[in-house]
């Protein structure tokens, strides 16, 4: 009897003892998912996702030699190539999501207090969501609407565990230098050791591309380098030390620039050095006077911009001697043709535009395109998503403003977010970047949204000053913190 009732008590203590294991795991696995270096990895994954062009590894492996006529110049694609290197571009961003969705479930209330709050985004998944109604290819628009919503957990899992850090914009420049400094530097060491005459290649007319793919595509990787460099170089809260390793980004991109060839790349590369200068500068000035500056420049380019190009006629003379005196051509090398082909399918469907399907549904109609991008991302957003996504873009982008000006009263250095919103809206009249799941761009500006959207609503709903607040949360504010 006695050894029975013994037996029977250590029966009944093994579900406690189960249910007690159980809950140190999942205490131990939230405070693992709060730590900044396990929360950026899925943002860092999908980074380099919009970095690289996957089938690039096929001709690297391949034909290493051909890697500047294959990709660069001819662009030849070989379908058993694109298949594999599809497969594992899946595979990566399947990683990538999956480590975002398993994270998320310890962060789970405050995901769903960020999304009801962060109107913007919502309004911008909705939308796309409601275009599958009029897409020939409906199955296109949920996986691009999954793609963009990934994005966007991916950047709240990052900006998270940094809410009440004063130097989260730094962080943010640190991961975007990460990603894009390994690209280019295993591009521009590509093209310098495993070529047998690069110089002739490139004096020849021949535009490199890396791994990255296409030159464009590589001059989107070095705005982003050049912009995360000189954002943290100007710095001047840093030591000198990590300002020179930032500072090391700039002949980097710039090199890679030389020999993506685009004059766009160059364009935004002059605006962003210009606004790092001003920002430099402008840090000599006292707080109230740097508010005022950076205000009107944050107007300037952000309402100015888009006003033109939208709805000022004369703008296209103006865009046509500025391209002429930089290309030699007056059509910004036949773009103009294209944006006015994409200004026609956008007046045709007004209101949802013809669905966020990657073009596929318009280029089944007589608004066809032989690229996959109107190289305008205004006309490529009014044709995708119509007039509602284009608000709800706009919308999205006048809060970030909006909030950044709330955070800057606070003394704290926001200027690099605010230079990226510039080079965001110039980059984009010559480009498609905005809106692009497969762009480094706009994840990037997702990033800093979300980031500047989960501070702001952690000092609104704590009213406290961030500049009070420099050191990390602890483990009694993490448990409190789920509300913004």
């Amino acid at each position: 009897m006695r050894n029975g009732a013994l037996s029977t008590r250590r029966r009944s203590r093994r579900p406690a003892r189960r249910w007690g294991r159980t809950k140190n795991f999942a205490k131990r696995f939230g405070m693992m998912s709060q730590a900044p270096v396990v929360s950026s990895i899925p943002l860092l994954l999908i980074l380099l996702v919009t970095c690289l062009d996957f089938i690039t590894f096929e001709y690297f492996l391949n034909d290493p030699e051909g890697l500047f006529s294959r990709r660069s110049i001819a662009r030849i694609e070989d379908d058993f190539d694109r298949l594999r290197a599809d497969a594992l571009q899946k595979y990566v961003q399947s990683v990538a999501y999956v480590m975002a969705g398993v994270l998320a479930i310890s962060h789970l209330p405050g995901v769903i207090r960020f999304f009801l709050r962060e109107r913007g985004f919502l309004l911008i998944i909705f939308t796309i969501l409601l275009t599958a109604a009029v897409s020939s290819y409906p199955t296109k628009v949920y996986t691009n609407a999954i793609h963009i919503t990934m994005g966007v957990l991916a950047a709240f899992l990052f900006a998270y565990p940094l809410r009440h850090r004063k130097d989260f914009v730094c962080n943010i420049l640190w991961i975007v230098l990460l990603s894009s400094c390994l690209v280019l530097s295993a591009s521009l060491l590509t093209w310098g050791f495993l070529f047998e005459d690069p110089f002739a290649q490139y004096y020849s007319g021949n535009r490199y591309g890396g791994f990255v793919g296409n030159p464009n595509n590589m001059g989107w990787v070095c705005m982003l380098a050049l912009w995360a460099g000189l954002g943290l170089a100007t710095n001047r809260k840093l030591s000198l030390r990590p300002r020179l390793l930032a500072f090391s980004a700039v002949p980097l991109s710039l090199a890679c620039a030389i020999l993506a060839d685009s004059t766009t790349t160059f364009v935004v590369l002059a605006l962003i050095a210009a606004l790092a200068l001003v920002n430099f500068f402008l840090t000599a000035f006292k707080h109230k006077v740097q508010n005022a500056l950076k205000a009107w420049c944050l107007f300037s380019v952000i309402i100015i911009t888009p006003a033109l190009l939208v709805y000022l006629p004369a703008f296209d003379s103006i865009m046509a001697t500025g391209s002429e005196s930089l290309t030699g051509d007056a059509t910004f090398t036949g773009r103009s043709e294209i944006w006015e082909l994409g200004r026609a399918a956008f007046f045709e469907r007004p209101i949802l535009g013809w669905s966020f399907d990657a073009h596929l549904t318009v280029s089944d109609s007589t608004y066809a395109i032989p690229y996959t991008q109107y190289h305008n991302g205004y006309i490529d957003t009014l044709v995708g998503g119509g007039a509602i996504l284009f608000l709800g873009l706009l919308w999205q982008i006048g809060s970030t403003a909006a909030r950044i000006l709330s955070i800057s009263r606070q003394n704290i250095t926001v200027f690099p977010v605010v230079s990226f919103l510039a080079v965001v809206l110039v980059a984009n009249i010559s480009e498609h970047a905005i809106l692009r799941i497969d762009n480094p761009i706009w994840e990037t500006y997702v990033l800093c949204a979300v980031a500047i959207a989960v501070v702001h609503f952690s000092m609104r709903e704590k009213n406290i000053s961030i500049s009070k607040s420099l050191r990390r949360p602890s483990k009694v504010s993490s448990k409190i913190n789920y509300r913004f």
